[in-house]
């Protein structure tokens, strides 16, 4: 059994699914990459995602 050239995670997997604009359009929209001072908008939502995916709400 030969393990995968490939290492695609499924964090990586779904974030692909958002559109790459769609996260920057809506900052813009709602003024939140204003007043944002370390995360971008982009690293903040793929922040929320991993926690959802990891279980890190309880």
């Amino acid at each position: 059994m030969n393990p995968s050239k490939h290492k695609m995670s499924v964090l990586s997997q779904i974030f692909k699914l958002i559109p790459g604009n769609l996260i920057l359009k809506l900052a813009a929209k709602h003024g939140v990459d204003k007043r944002s001072r370390t995360f971008t908008p982009t690293s903040h939502v793929l922040a929320l995602v991993f926690g959802q995916l990891s279980h890190h709400w309880d």
